[in-house]
């Protein structure tokens, strides 16, 4: 039975010791006003909380046992704990409030002291108003009597107001202590401070706003305005400026600008009655309030003003013109005919003067009115500042009308009595242009005055043909005469080299259309022997002579051929041109006799040097022989003929000529030789006389 009541016991007191190990209970902890509290503690602290019958020991260092005495307002009491460094002590019963214990704990002979007592606490609470004003602290709970000290720190712009308690100011400093006795809300009040911004012009104060606090948002003034002066913009006072707005910082701000006289123009204007001007204005600029005194201007054919003008520079543009009116001059319009005054008039200078009609005389035509002295429009003019004199001439009655061809052909004049009908003249002519009028036109009356009528002119369009004969095509060449010409691109022509164009192609474009033929080079080929034969055609009047080439066979119609016997001053390669044309109507001299024209020339026109023989076509008579005849200068000369068949004729020769070819008989005696040779020299010199104006490029067709 006893064992029972010391387990129950026991029990109990573990109960309460993991209570007081554990902590107080959350009920007990509200009563934050009231409440034990330890104090001159060393080694250890005690924890109790008010109405219970134990407490809790909590030593500063481990004792290593958890059962020792403790002694609790003098009575000896015993720890238990678990790990002995904090143990509960059950006392029985609950401490008084009026009293002040000391509890000692003695764990392994040590001695450890606290004094536990029932105490009265209130909370001090600091606030800052505004709380951007400043900083406070010292916001504490303090027991009952203790001194609290509360403090402020003001921020940038602000000043400190005071510490107020219940809205009643208790300090105006920023350190604040008292005793405290009761729950206290204690209020920093701050201030923002107050500056002004002031404008300086030149120095002097333009304008200023005061009481204004730190922070608020402050707009730039405008420029400053200074009648007639010049003023710089604000100089800023070390404050950042946005879009013409600053921050107020916590500081006075000025703000300063500079001012200097302002420069204005002028402008002397001098004018006529009618307000027309009649010199160049003076215009200038000078500084305000400065006095400028006016020109007077001498104007010719006016009569200037006597009193001279100042000007006051203003900043008002119109305060800055003044103005000179000017009064005309009059002056004498005279008129003669035949250098005898036949009218006088007067008239202001720059005034709009009419001229008098044509001057009439009776059996005499009077010329219009001449002047040197002004212009004349449509009969009017300006009178000058000066005399104005018109002449006229009277004379009969006959009149020229000449003809300004303008390059074309002359036109004579056409002179008449004045009224008479006029006979428009033939049109002229002009190498590339066609005639398109007169201008003006031709009257159909002789008119009063002399007239000079200039011819107009279109320029004509022609065309320049290129006749490839068989090669690839060249476009013709359409453009106004005298126009530049551009060469074009040579053709081709298979089997063939292009050498030139037969006539060369004009720089400019000429006063006719035209063709203009390809001369080409057929490619010939040469044997082992070095002969060469060609065979051209009438589109063809050339070949290329190929290397290794000795002699070279050119046959150029029927009974018509060329044998160059020597190829060695043409050189390979080199386009060589032979032409054989027979000149027409040769044979109307005498029966037998043809010209030919031979010619055996490089693509640069120079003649091939060397022997030739040349066969010739030629129609035999009976009892007859060919011969062959060229003209050396004024004498006439027989060339060696090689052979004849009954169609043709072969010579040789070594230059480029026209030869005529003609059957004569066998001479018999002296006297027959001399007429023969007689009428063959009277032949052929006929048939070369023939041969002026002969086209020597056409091509026998």
């Amino acid at each position: 039975m006893r064992f029972k009541t010391v387990l129950a016991v026991s029990a109990l007191f573990a109960v309460m010791l993991a209570v007081a190990v554990l902590g107080p209970s959350s009920d007990v902890s509200d009563a934050a006003s009231q409440r034990w509290e330890s104090s001159d503690c060393s080694g250890l602290t005690v924890e109790y909380t008010d109405g219970n019958t134990y407490l809790v020991i909590v030593l500063d260092n481990d004792p290593g046992l958890g059962m020792y005495d403790v002694i609790v307002g003098g009575k000896v009491l015993k720890a238990s704990g678990s790990d002995g460094k904090r143990v509960g002590v059950e006392m029985g019963v609950a401490l008084d409030k009026n009293q002040n214990y000391t509890v000692i704990a003695t764990p392994n002979g040590a001695a450890y002291h606290c004094t536990l007592s029932y105490l009265q606490f209130y909370d001090v609470a600091v606030t800052a108003e505004p709380s951007a004003g400043g900083t406070v602290s010292g916001a504490e709970e303090y027991k009952a009597g203790e001194q609290a000290t509360v403090t402020a720190e003001t921020s940038e712009g602000y000043s400190f107001d005071g510490w107020f308690i219940g809205g009643e100011r208790v300090s105006i400093q920023p350190s604040y202590s008292f005793s405290v006795s009761a729950d206290t809300d204690c209020v920093a009040k701050f201030i923002k401070n107050k500056h002004s911004v002031t404008y300086q012009l030149d120095g002097q104060e333009y304008r200023s706003f005061a009481d204004i606090e730190y922070g608020d948002s402050c707009t730039v003034l405008e420029k400053a305005v200074k009648k007639g002066y010049n003023v710089t913009d604000w100089t800023i006072d070390d404050v950042t400026v946005t879009d013409g707005v600053f921050s107020m910082p916590d500081r006075d701000v000025t703000f300063t600008a500079t001012s200097d006289k302002g420069v204005f123009a002028y402008t002397v204007s001098y004018v006529d009655a009618k307000g027309v001007t009649v010199a160049e204005p003076v215009t200038g600029s000078a500084e305000y309030e400065s006095v400028i005194s006016a020109e007077i201007k001498t104007v010719a054919g006016y009569d200037a003003p006597s009193e001279q003008k100042a000007i006051t520079i203003s900043d008002e543009p119109s305060e800055n013109a003044v103005q000179y009116v000017y009064t005309p001059k009059s002056y004498n319009v005279v008129y003669k005919v035949d250098g005898s005054e036949v009218f006088a008039d007067k008239a202001d200078y720059n005034s709009s003067v009419t001229v008098r009609e044509r001057y009439a005389k009776e059996g005499y035509a009077v010329s219009d009115w001449l002047t040197d002295d002004v212009d004349v429009t449509d009969g009017v003019f300006s009178m000058p500042a000066g005399d104005v004199t018109f002449t006229a001439t009277s004379y009969a009655n006959t009149r020229t009308i000449t003809f300004d061809t303008d390059g074309g052909s002359e036109i004579a004049s056409i002179v008449q009595d004045v009224g008479t009908a006029v006979s428009k003249p033939a049109d002229p002519t002009k190498e590339g242009y066609t005639f398109s009028r007169w201008l003006p036109e031709i009257p159909g009356v002789m008119p009063s005055d002399d007239l000079t009528v200039v011819a107009q002119w279109t320029v004509n369009t022609y065309t320049i043909t290129f006749d490839t004969l068989g090669g690839s095509a060249v476009a013709a060449i359409s453009q106004a005469y005298g126009t530049a010409v551009t060469v074009p691109a040579d053709p081709t022509k298979e089997g063939f080299t292009f050498v030139k164009w037969e006539q060369e192609i004009p720089g400019t474009v000429p006063a006719r259309d035209m063709t203009i033929s390809a001369v080409w080079a057929a490619n010939a080929t040469v044997d082992e022997t070095g002969k060469t034969e060609v065979v051209l055609d009438k589109d063809t009047d050339a070949f290329v002579l190929p290397a290794d080439t000795k002699t070279v066979t050119v046959t150029v119609d029927d009974n018509i051929s060329v044998v160059i016997q020597d190829t060695s001053s043409i050189g390979a390669g080199t386009a060589v041109i032979t032409k054989v044309e027979e000149i027409p109507n040769i044979a109307e001299v005498d029966g037998t006799a043809r010209a030919y024209e031979v010619t055996v020339t490089k693509a640069d026109d120079q003649p091939i040097t060397g022997k030739m023989q040349v066969t010739l076509p030629y129609t035999a008579e009976k009892g007859k022989i060919p011969a062959v005849y060229w003209q050396n200068g004024s004498a006439l000369e027989k060339m060696r003929v090689i052979s004849h068949t009954s169609d043709s004729v072969t010579f040789e020769t070594t230059h480029n000529s026209t030869y005529v070819v003609v059957a004569e008989s066998t001479p018999e005696g002296s006297g027959a030789t001399f007429m023969l040779y007689f009428g063959m020299v009277l032949v052929v010199g006929i048939a070369l006389s023939m041969l002026v104006g002969f086209n020597y490029y056409r091509r026998k067709a």
